[in-house]
């Protein structure tokens, strides 16, 4: 099953982080993670800055009113920079759904990272065993 027929779909970024304030130039986006109830997808955005994928390729994605993405610091994630570097130059119109604000509703004394949220909210360990920090 392709993504852009999906209903619900995850979504994830991950960025290599300056060091210091001096070192902007590092602070870059590194992956783009997708998820569908069976498939994820990872996206090498450092490449992508190199050859950006087809233009159209994720329009029904993003254009479609009825899809939910789900995800942790949405604003980010959807930002004109991750959407540009998946072929797509419009509005986002698919719904979202940001865990992280709802977070401070429904547990205002857990943790605000996606491990805390995910152990709260579904009562699931979120693995990090393959974190890596330098992209």
């Amino acid at each position: 099953m392709t993504v852009s027929k999906q209903k619900v779909i995850g979504i994830d970024t991950e960025s290599r982080v300056a060091r210091t304030s001096l070192d902007k130039a590092y602070d870059v986006l590194a992956t783009i993670q997708i998820a569908t109830d069976n498939e994820v997808f990872i996206f090498d955005a450092l490449a992508l800055k190199k050859k950006k994928a087809p233009k159209g390729i994720m329009d029904n994605f993003f254009k479609n009113k009825t899809t939910i993405v789900v995800g942790h610091t949405l604003s980010a994630d959807l930002n004109g920079d991750v959407t540009g570097l998946l072929g797509f130059d419009g509005q986002v119109e698919c719904q979202r759904i940001d865990v992280y604000p709802i977070s401070f509703e429904l547990n205002p004394k857990e943790g605000r990272g996606l491990a805390a949220i995910s152990k709260s909210m579904l009562g699931k360990d979120l693995c990090k065993a393959y974190t890596l920090t330098n992209w």
